[in-house]
C-alpha cells in the first residue's frame, strides 16, 4: 500500500531511474531526440558518486586506432565543452592538464612500461620527474617518485555538470523528480513497466536503469542479476589552502581511491592504473 502522501499516477514513454551524471545526460539526449522522458531520483541530483568525486578528467587522446574507450573518453570531453561554451552553463570546466602522483618506485616501474605501450599506440601522456612536475605544480611533495601527466586532461565541477544536464533536459521537456524512491518495479503483460515510488505510481514503455552500483538492487526487482556493487572510497581532507590558479592542472594524490565502474569522470588508463597500483 502506498503512503498517504502519494500524489502522482502518470505515464511516460521513457523512465530513467537515477539522478547522477549518467541519468541526467541520458535524459538530455533522449529529449533532444524528441522522446518523452521522466527521471526519478531517490534523493537529490548528484547526491551519490556523481557528486562526490574530484571531477578530474583523464583524457589521453583518440589514439592511432580509435576504439570504444577512446571514443567515450574524448567524446565525453566534447560534452563538457558543449555544456560550458555552447549551452552556457558554468560547470567550472578547465582543460589545463592533469597530474597523478606516483608514490613508490614500484608504481613508477609499472607505469613506465604502460606509458611506453600507450604512447606507441598514439595516446598522449607522459611520466615527469618530480622536479619537472613541480614546474607545473610547485606545491608537489619532493618525496614523490614522479607524476603521470595528462596534457589533454582537466577538471569540471561534478555537481554543477550533473545539474546542468538536468536543466538542459528540463528545458527540452523532461520531468526531473527528486525524492522519489523506487520500491517495486513490475513488467506488465502489455510490455510496459509499472514503477512504484514513495510518491506515486508510474508506467513507462521503456525503462533505463542509471543508478550506478545501485542498479543491482533495482534490477533484482525485475529478476535481473546485475553484477555491480558499491564500494566506499577514501578521500583525505586537509586544511584550507590558498586557491590554486586555474592555469595549473588538476593534481590528484589518491592512490587508493578508484571506481569499480566506468564513469564519465575517468578513462581507461586512470581506471586501469588505479586498480593495478594498489
Amino acid at each position: 500500500m502506498l503512503p498517504k502522501e502519494t500524489k502522482t499516477n502518470s505515464t511516460t514513454e521513457i523512465m530513467i531511474i537515477g539522478g547522477g551524471i549518467t541519468g541526467t545526460s541520458t535524459a538530455y539526449f533522449l529529449t533532444q531526440a524528441g522522446h518523452e522522458v521522466t527521471l526519478l531520483e531517490r534523493s537529490e541530483l548528484a547526491s551519490e558518486a556523481s557528486g562526490l568525486n574530484a571531477g578530474t578528467l583523464w583524457q589521453i587522446g583518440w589514439g592511432a586506432s580509435p576504439d570504444l574507450s577512446s571514443t567515450l573518453s574524448m567524446g565525453g570531453l566534447e560534452l563538457f565543452k558543449m555544456l560550458q561554451f555552447e549551452l552556457g552553463y558554468d560547470i567550472e570546466f578547465r582543460q589545463s592538464g592533469a597530474l597523478k602522483a606516483i608514490q613508490t618506485e614500484e608504481q613508477l616501474d609499472f607505469l613506465q612500461k604502460e606509458v611506453q605501450h600507450l604512447k606507441s599506440q598514439g595516446y598522449s601522456l607522459e611520466i615527469l620527474t618530480t622536479r619537472d612536475a613541480q614546474s607545473i605544480e610547485p606545491e608537489l611533495n619532493s618525496a614523490l617518485s614522479g607524476c603521470l601527466h595528462y596534457p589533454l586532461g582537466g577538471s569540471a565541477n561534478p555537481v554543477k555538470t550533473t545539474r546542468a544536464f538536468a536543466s538542459a533536459a528540463q528545458q527540452r521537456g523532461a520531468r526531473i523528480l527528486t525524492n522519489h524512491e523506487v520500491s517495486t518495479i513490475e513488467y506488465l503483460d502489455n510490455g510496459s513497466y509499472k514503477i512504484v515510488t514513495n510518491k506515486g505510481i508510474f508506467q513507462a514503455r521503456t525503462l533505463v536503469l542509471a543508478a550506478g552500483p545501485w542498479c543491482r538492487s533495482i534490477g533484482s526487482m525485475l529478476g535481473l542479476h546485475i553484477p555491480v556493487f558499491p564500494v566506499r572510497g577514501r578521500v583525505n581532507a586537509g586544511p584550507t589552502y590558498p586557491r590554486v590558479s586555474s592555469t595549473r592542472p588538476d593534481v590528484v594524490n589518491r592512490p587508493h581511491l578508484y571506481s569499480t565502474l566506468p564513469c564519465s569522470w575517468s578513462c581507461g588508463i586512470h581506471s586501469l592504473l588505479a586498480s593495478k597500483s594498489i
